[in-house]
């Protein structure tokens, strides 16, 4: 069962979390403001630093006033201001003692506005250094560390809850501690708030940060989540139910229940589960492709990029009951592609390149989505940036290394385009690689193991031929060239209509099953299966009436994607 460890709430100022070392000289400390990060007039804004000592037990010795530098001051910006004040406290003495810092600011005054606008600045503490020892303090100042942080000591549960996130990732210039997770989740689910039960409950369920591996606990502190009106607890609490775990009887019904409370509060993770459940008829639930669209489509618009892009694919192919809709497709492409998913980035790029739904065909912008979706991991992006640079399209120059590059890290990676792209290079001995077809025949196999239809319809040539050390075997060419053509593989469809024009491979001939085929691959773009089709209206076969309307429109169609066949027939037709 995947858990859905803390989801970490993003403060609205970055907590930042720096070293000094106390009765040190005057320093400058960098630091960023969170993107978007505004404050009104008159408000109040944790922002470090102060000046601090501690003495040897870490208690509190003195402090003085810190000031901010924001470097060129600009209409939005300041310091000071009536009322400011410092503030610092000791958080731990051992192994050194560690202050919080902070900075409040108070009432506005004639040179400060608290508003910061732009989002690509950083701005500085700077530290005036340390006050002298005080006589009489025991110890005086000894040696120490202070982190500055900001804020300090949240003093809001949503604060404490998002401290103890920043301590579990270990963000933000704070040392990953469980145990300070751990104590920052219980003081924010004591506080009431429902995230902060949830992430202890997820404490609890993993054995972390000093706590027992407790499902019973973690259930408890999930349904007080649920209780609050969390919607990771109550999503959480519905896994719980559907393992059977922490004490709860399996309950499928009880599960679904707690998921559909969650995506209605909400939860985005919740509307998966419940797409999921329907999409596969599980769960207790029926299969219903209607439903698995309705909570994909509440995903994608609460936010969900895999959503997006899967919503997009649904609406290309016709699947979970909508209309085929290209346009829809790519608009949902887009929208995924734009937040960052890099399947999405990759599906608007092959629009791009086919000019569907109601885009330009436009082989630049298919090349400047596959880059972006290569270089943001994604396998097919990769794989088709390697298909552009092999034939020098998109603006691309025509360089088989980049190539044959791309391929392999796809290939690598898993892809098994990638590995048909590599294993057609070794075959060709393209891209600076020797001429392998061993090599070639393996990377097919690679393949066709991942159900790469490509890989199919290679593999089954190199059995026709002969070749890379395969036996010449027809009957393994055309159980090849038939999962490739069921696979959706245009050039095997094709493959296998010429097998049934001739009757190769324990294929009877059979000219209708030919036109099939030829359609079937005319139709998916590959210009031997428009030649084929055309020729077979010419001369009237395979059941089709003579028409050279029809025969010139797809022989046209295939001379215009470059087949020297297709043109020779043009010449025939009668004019």
């Amino acid at each position: 069962m995947l858990m859905v460890f803390p989801r970490f709430v993003c403060v609205t100022v970055s907590c930042i979390v720096l070293e000094v070392t106390l009765n040190s000289a005057p320093q400058t400390i960098p630091f960023d403001v969170v993107k978007g990060t505004k404050l009104t007039a008159n408000g109040n804004f944790a922002f470090g630093f102060i000046n601090a000592m501690v003495n040897s037990a870490g208690g509190q010795v003195n402090a003085g006033r810190g000031t901010l530098d924001f470097g060129n001051l600009e209409d939005g910006e300041g310091v000071g201001g009536t009322g400011t004040t410092n503030g610092w406290s000791v958080t731990a003495v051992s192994p050194f003692p560690i202050v919080a810092l902070g900075t409040i600011f108070g009432a506005r005054g004639s040179d400060a506005n608290y508003t910061f606008y732009p989002s690509d600045r950083t701005y500085f503490a700077r530290a005036i250094g340390a006050l002298p020892a005080q006589s009489g303090q025991p110890g005086g100042a000894p040696p120490a560390r202070a982190a500055i942080t900001s804020p300090p000591v949240p003093s809001d549960a949503l604060g404490m809850n998002n401290l103890g996130s920043m301590y579990l990732a270990g963000r933000g210039g704070l040392p990953q501690d469980d145990a300070l997770a751990v104590n920052w989740y219980r003081k924010a689910a004591e506080a009431g708030d429902g995230l902060g039960m949830n992430n202890l409950g997820l404490m609890y369920l993993a054995g972390r940060g000093g706590l027992p591996h407790d499902d019973a606990l973690a259930v408890n502190w999930f349904r007080k989540a649920a209780a609050a009106g969390d919607g990771l607890g109550m999503t959480n609490l519905g896994r719980m139910y559907a393992d059977g775990r922490g004490g709860l009887a399996k309950d499928d019904l009880e599960a679904v229940s707690w998921f559909r409370k969650a995506a209605e509060a909400g939860d985005v993770q919740s509307m998966n589960i419940l797409r999921r459940l329907y999409e596969n008829g599980v769960g207790g639930l029926p299969k219903d492709d209607a439903l698995a669209v309705i909570w994909c489509r509440k995903a994608a618009e609460a936010g969900d990029a895999a959503r997006m892009t899967q919503l997009g694919v649904w609406y290309e192919y016709g699947r979970g009951g909508l209309l085929k809709d290209y346009a829809q497709a790519a608009n949902w492409y887009r929208k995924a592609a734009e937040v960052g998913d890099a399947r999405g980035m990759t599906n608007l790029g092959i629009l791009y390149q086919y000019g569907r739904g109601g885009l330009t065909k436009d082989d630049a912008q298919a090349v400047n989505w596959y880059r972006k979706a290569a270089e943001a991991g994604d396998t097919w992006g990769m794989t088709n940036l390697g298909t552009m640079y092999e034939h020098g399209r998109g603006g691309l120059p025509k360089d088989e290394v980049q190539a044959v590059n791309w391929f392999r890290k796809a290939a690598e990676a898993g892809d098994g385009g990638g590995m048909a792209g590599l294993g057609a290079m070794y075959a060709q001995g393209k891209g600076g690689l020797p001429k392998d077809e061993a090599q070639a025949v393996n990377w097919f196999r690679k393949a066709v193991e991942k159900g790469d239809a490509t890989g199919m319809t290679n593999l089954g040539t190199m059995y026709e031929h002969g070749r890379g050390g395969l036996p010449k075997d027809d009957v393994q060419a055309m159980i090849w060239y038939r999962k490739a053509a069921e696979a959706g593989d245009a050039l095997g469809m094709t493959r296998l209509a010429v097998a049934y024009v001739i009757g190769q491979g324990g294929l009877p001939k059979d000219e209708v099953q030919a036109v099939n085929w030829y359609r079937k691959a005319a139709e998916a773009g590959d210009a031997l299966g428009m030649t084929g089709l055309g020729i077979m209206y010419m001369t009237g076969q395979g059941g089709l009436a003579q028409d050279y309307a029809q025969a010139r429109f797809w022989l046209e169609k295939a001379a215009a994607a470059g087949n020297t066949t297709a043109k020779a027939n043009l010449e025939k037709l009668p004019k």
